[in-house]
Formats: C-alpha cells, sequence, structure tokens
C-alpha cells in the first residue's frame, strides 16, 4: 500500500507486499492445488483493472487513506474463493471494506455465492472527511448484490450466522483480543463442515490461533503481512501474520 504520510498513524502503513510466490506457497500449504492454477488466479486479482480503479477510486475521496493498491495479502483472500467457490463466506470485522471487496469480486467472478460480513458501527475509526462513512465504505456498488452486510456485536450475530448456514471459509479480522478471536473460532466452527477454511488476521498478537489450530485445523498456514512492529496491550508484536488452516 502506500508509504507513510498524512495517514500515518493508519494500520495500512504496517501491512507489507505480497508478492506471486508467497500467495502460491500459502496457498497450495493450505490446498491440494496446483501451483499453476494459483499463479493464473493470483494474475487474475492482480491484473483486475476494473477492480483496482473502483477501489482506488473511493480511496481518492479521503486524505486519511492510501490511494493504491499494490499485491498484499487480500489477493490471496480472492484466490481461496475462485479455487473452493462458496456458497457462503463469513467475515467478522469490515473497516473500510477492502477484504469485503476482494472476497465480493472473487463471488461476482464466480457468479455465485453470499458474503456475510459482521461489524460493529464506529464511525470513529472510519474517514473523518468523508461524510457519514459506514462499514465497507469502498466496496463499489457492483458488488453488493452478493453481500449481506450485518451491523451488530459479533458475540450476538455469529452464533445467528452459524446456525442459519454452512461456512465454507470463515475471516477474522474484528477485535483481536484473545478471548473474542476463541469465541469467534470455535463458534464459526460450529457452522464449518470438514475442510472449510479458517483464516484470521494478526494471529501474532496472542495465542487464541495457535490453541485453536492445535485441535482443529490442519494444514496450517501462516503468511508475514506487516513490516513494522505493533504495541499490544503493552508489549510489542513483531512480523504480525495471517494464518488459516482447514477445519479437520
Amino acid at each position: 500500500m502506500g508509504d507513510d504520510g498524512p495517514y500515518s498513524d493508519c494500520f495500512y502503513n504496517f501491512e507489507r507486499e505480497v508478492d506471486e510466490d508467497e500467495c502460491v506457497t500459502f496457498v497450495t500449504s493450505l490446498l491440494d492445488v496446483d501451483s499453476d492454477r494459483v499463479r493464473r488466479l493470483y494474475s487474475e486479482i492482480r491484473t483486475d483493472e476494473t477492480f483496482h480503479d473502483a477501489i482506488e477510486a473511493g480511496l481518492t475521496e479521503t486524505d486519511v487513506r492510501p490511494d493504491e493498491l499494490g499485491p498484499n495479502w487480500r489477493d490471496i483472500l480472492y484466490v481461496l474463493v475462485r479455487l473452493r467457490t462458496p456458497e457462503t463466506v463469513v467475515e467478522t470485522g469490515v473497516f473500510d471494506g477492502l477484504s469485503s471487496a476482494y472476497l465480493l469480486r472473487a463471488l461476482d467472478v464466480n457468479g455465485e455465492g453470499t458474503l456475510v460480513s459482521i461489524d460493529i458501527e464506529d464511525p470513529e475509526i472510519l474517514p473523518s472527511d468523508i461524510e457519514d462513512p459506514t462499514p465497507g465504505w469502498t466496496v463499489p456498488d457492483d458488488l453488493r448484490s452478493y453481500w449481506d452486510l450485518r451491523i451488530g456485536d459479533a458475540r450476538e450475530l455469529l452464533p445467528e450466522v452459524a446456525a442459519e448456514t454452512t461456512i465454507e471459509l470463515f475471516l477474522h479480522d474484528s477485535n483481536h483480543d484473545a478471548d473474542h478471536m476463541a469465541f469467534e473460532f470455535a463458534t464459526a466452527a460450529e457452522g464449518m463442515v470438514p475442510h472449510a477454511i479458517l483464516l484470521a488476521d494478526n494471529v501474532a498478537y496472542n495465542d487464541a490461533f495457535a490453541n485453536f489450530a492445535e485441535d482443529n485445523l490442519r494444514n496450517v498456514s501462516k503468511l508475514t503481512n506487516a513490516k513494522k512492529s505493533l504495541q499490544r496491550d503493552g508489549g510489542v508484536v513483531r512480523n504480525d501474520k495471517l494464518g488459516a488452516g482447514l477445519i479437520r
């Protein structure tokens, strides 16, 4: 993403670029899939000018976000959804909606599926120079037909979602406190079938992902997606990671 600037405190500036080889290694460690197929799908999203232009057009509306999308860990989300063609994807934590947009674009190309996104409504964490920003404000209009955005606490909404549908891919990227992460993993897993994909960002914050993975996941794969140290709970998190595994 962009360099340090007027949005220097924005967490996008802690992200590092994730290249094609890293994407291929992560995905092929997780799934039994040919690396050439992963490379084709990676190229598909990286050369999708219509998608990138739409996202970047939205980002240029604010001075407190980077305005370019380089190679990043969300490319992996796109590749996984294209490979698995899930009927239902669930994510917690929407923020600006970049991860949502990548997931939705993959569903759009697949021609089927629904993304259920859960987030609280907290205008203070969204750009203050945009009028009435809402979670997922960067998501292009033409992708929203695949989107079921639910505003509220994941502790209330995620159990409902897990009970009403089969979750084939789950992404945690909301409250990263250990007890909340453990709650989300356990709750989402109740609605997941064997071999479904569970992903979580910021897994280096605590042991919640590692503890859950030990008994519940196989083919665990991790990717360093942070380039700076983060202050967290009075300590320092170095080399923060995206984690994933398949439900046993």
